[in-house]
């Protein structure tokens, strides 16, 4: 080789250092938002651990923010506790600060989910949920409304919206109303979900009339299923 001149296979060589180094970086970079992931995750699965009782510690305490999942399934969890967990106390007796404390909770996480995927029914069930527990009954309505909307099909969420709806009935606009019924009638038609509608007849005095007039709607064999179930709840003590 003349003097000055690199020998070629250090030219072949060079290229393939740089290369390497920049895959190192990129795996280290990816390794760094690998833990940073798990790390979120973690929280959020602590967050969900434990009991109700625990939970609701956790939304009461003053200036909490919950960890927000940065997977679907993990956000769709989460908020699905925080509708569960104020569903549960909406005639208890927890007082009105912590209420409203929990609720505000909820609702900021339910907020940050839809900033990021603005269709998602659980979602805005907790909004609705939220909303009625710091007294935006109007809020909660839309809300309510608009899970229905986006999940016409998702019968586990169809089952705490009635839940929901069925405790607010007297004061459903229009609009809510008719998102209630097509609820209503999608979980008669489904067998998994019949107990849970024939519990919510039972228990909702006020509302069978409209509930029988709504299910009246459904095919017959709908109907059918739903009488046994209500029979069948019957005999297991419910009124």
């Amino acid at each position: 080789m003349t003097a000055g001149h690199p020998h070629p296979s250090a030219r072949v060589c060079a290229p393939l250092h740089g290369a390497r180094l920049a895959l190192s970086g990129a795996a280290a970079a990816l390794a760094l938002v690998a833990a940073g992931f798990a790390a979120n995750e973690a929280a959020v699965i602590r967050s969900l651990g434990g009991t109700q009782s625990g939970f609701l510690i956790g939304l009461t305490q003053a200036g909490v923010s919950l960890p927000m999942s940065r997977s679907l399934a993990g956000q769709t969890a989460l908020l699905d506790r925080c509708a569960q967990v104020q569903l549960a106390w909406m005639a208890g007796p927890l007082g009105q600060p912590d209420r409203e404390r929990a609720a505000r909770a909820c609702l900021d996480l339910a907020e940050r989910a839809l900033a990021a995927s603005p269709s998602l029914p659980i979602g805005h069930l907790a909004v609705a949920v939220s909303s009625y527990h710091l007294g935006g009954l109007a809020a909660a309505q839309a809300a309510l409304a608009l899970s229905q909307g986006f999940g016409p099909n998702e019968g586990w969420v169809a089952e705490r919206r009635v839940d929901f709806g069925l405790r607010l009935f007297a004061d459903l606009d229009g609009p809510a109303r008719a998102a209630l019924a097509r609820d209503v009638v999608l979980l008669a038609s489904q067998g998994r979900s019949l107990p849970v509608l024939a519990d919510r007849y039972l228990r909702h005095p006020e509302a069978r009339a409209w509930l029988a007039q709504v299910i009246g709607t459904a095919p017959a064999e709908s109907q059918g299923a739903f009488l046994r179930a209500v029979a069948r709840r019957q005999g297991m003590g419910g009124k």
